[in-house]
């Protein structure tokens, strides 16, 4: 299944700013990543997948305590 601009536009928006910016993700940038993926209303199955990985990947990465605790908020709210 092609993926959805929506879902293009995540994973797009996350490398570019999230890591090839300054490889730190913050959160004002998770904000960002919430608004694109709930621009239609629902996250869809395709953007939780998205977002699960991406999410998975910034886990390995050495943030701040409030950044992870924004992203397990952020896994809740969304079912990821």
């Amino acid at each position: 299944m092609p993926a959805q601009p929506q879902t293009k536009a995540l994973i797009g928006y996350s490398f570019l700013i999230g890591f090839a910016n300054d490889h730190v993700f913050d959160a004002k940038e998770l904000i960002t990543l919430e608004a694109l993926a709930r621009a239609q209303g629902q996250v869809d199955g395709s953007q939780v997948l998205a977002l699960r990985a991406l999410l998975d990947r910034l886990e390995a990465l050495n943030l701040p305590m409030s950044i992870r605790l924004e992203i397990d908020q952020f896994r809740e709210i969304n079912n990821i």
